[in-house]
């Protein structure tokens, strides 16, 4: 039950960081498109540190 809540809270980081860097990116841009791609790239480098 302890591993469920540490799953949970760290799919709800990923989550808020992700819907963060979303409205930075359209905000800077203003592209839908550009600030997914912004989000998939900046996961894909914070994902692998975050389960080391």
């Amino acid at each position: 039950m302890e591993d469920f809540k540490e799953d949970i809270k760290f799919i709800l980081v990923v989550i808020f960081f992700s819907i963060l860097i979303f409205f930075m990116g359209l905000f800077a841009t203003n592209s839908i498109k550009h600030s997914i791609f912004l989000i998939s790239f900046i996961l894909s480098f914070l994902l692998p540190m975050l389960i080391i």
